[in-house]
């Protein structure tokens, strides 16, 4: 692991941190719903309510984009990971 999240090879912290896209992420979407995407690094407990409601409004897990980036991302992976289909495999999980 990194000692921190923008130095973690794979995370898009570095380019939230930095304001430009890069390879990983297209940075205007989450931007556009955080006055500072650093504060979110740092929230004390008594904030969690504000990154409860980040978290909410993203894709939990899933990456964020637009519908063209959500496709290209699932035929690399080769798996689906719409919020949708997260759903029905939930659905799925619970009637076994």
């Amino acid at each position: 692991m990194a000692k921190a999240p923008a130095l973690w090879p794979w995370s898009s912290v570095g380019a939230h941190h930095s304001g430009r896209d890069d390879a990983l992420a297209r940075v205007a979407p989450v931007l556009a719903r955080v006055e500072r995407f650093a504060a979110l690094l740092e929230l004390s407990p008594d904030e969690q309510p504000r990154l409860a409601a980040f978290e909410a409004g993203g894709g939990a897990g899933r990456p964020m984009g637009s519908p063209q980036f959500i496709e290209k991302a699932e035929r690399s992976w080769g798996e689906r990971c719409s919020r949708a289909d997260a759903a029905e495999a939930e659905s799925a999980e619970k009637l076994m």
